[in-house]
């Protein structure tokens, strides 16, 4: 049970690829990139794609919607709460 990686071309275990919830036509239910290729890019993203929270006092990540996280949440909460 190996797969190759398509960024570093490496023939792989496939336990040593993530699982992936949405499958595509002819997919194997497995990344298309190994963990460690995948760790690196998620890495690299992070660092070059760094946007604060628009929030006023919080200077967390940027997530959706330009909130970090928690902030994101809380908006979903609030909207939730006004549709009932």
């Amino acid at each position: 049970m190996h797969k190759t990686c398509i960024r570093c071309k490496e023939t792989k275990d496939k336990t040593l690829f993530y699982n992936l919830k949405a499958l595509r036509p002819n997919d194997d239910g497995y990344d298309y990139y190994c963990k460690e290729c995948r760790n690196l890019a998620v890495k690299k993203t992070f660092k070059t794609n760094r946007v604060k929270c628009s929030n006023i006092d919080c200077n967390k990540a940027n997530y959706a919607r330009q909130l970090c996280r928690m902030n994101y949440d809380r908006s979903i909460r609030i909207e939730r709460r006004k549709k009932k």
